[in-house]
């Protein structure tokens, strides 16, 4: 009975594997990512491109002494290339996705790429999606990481200048004064936003704040 349910489950988890690449691997998906307003592609298990949104067809094409997208897609950095490969190979020791930092004399600006591996499907699936990649520009990025705060936790424009206050040492009496707010309306925001975040205390917000822009 208990291997019956085990099979079950093995069987399950390859069908929701299976759907999200299906999912990835079809236009409707790729219309959403582009909605998305990210810089990202899709590849399959040979590095062939499936899908790049307009973003990241741009940062490519301005910087072409990184990348190249023909017949698949490389990196032209060959440590760079070597470790892109390692991680598609299951050679590498990362389980996690990978990030790689690109940058050349020749380029100012430096380019973030996170590297994603898709789980392998139970089925054969023609050009299926097997790795999600996104860029970013490197001075940017901070700022993106602080975005998917704010749109995690829903916080208002009020609660967004007191957690950025408080990150920069502020204490609620300082932010008050700043801000030209009373005490009782600074301590009203952190209590919103400690229930928004599901944090107790000061520190713990702290923490969390760190992990998302700075980790």
């Amino acid at each position: 009975m208990l291997e019956r349910r085990g099979q079950l489950r093995r069987r399950e988890s390859d069908r929701v594997e299976d759907d999200l690449y299906k999912t990835f691997s079809t236009p409707h998906c790729h219309h959403c990512l582009q909605s998305w307003d990210e810089n990202e592609l899709l590849l399959d298990s040979q590095k062939q491109l499936i899908y790049i949104s307009p973003q990241a067809t741009d940062i490519i094409k301005q910087h072409p002494k990184l990348f190249t997208l023909s017949p698949g897609f490389r990196l032209l950095n060959r440590e760079h290339a070597a470790k892109l490969e390692s991680f598609g190979s299951g050679k590498a020791q990362e389980t996690e996705p990978i990030c790689l930092l690109l940058e050349n004399d020749q380029e100012p600006q430096r380019i973030l790429l996170s590297c994603h591996q898709l789980p392998k499907p139970s089925t054969s699936i023609p050009h299926a999606a097997g790795y999600l990649l996104k860029l970013h520009y490197f001075c940017h990025f901070q700022s993106l990481k602080w975005q998917q705060f704010i749109r995690q936790y829903t916080l208002t424009r009020a609660e967004i200048r007191l957690c950025k206050s408080l990150v920069e040492g502020l204490t609620l009496t300082e932010y008050s004064s700043k801000w030209n707010i009373t005490t009782g309306t600074a301590r009203s925001q952190l209590h919103s936003v400690l229930g928004k975040t599901g944090t107790r205390r000061q520190a713990d917000l702290l923490r969390l704040i760190y992990l998302f822009t700075q980790g």
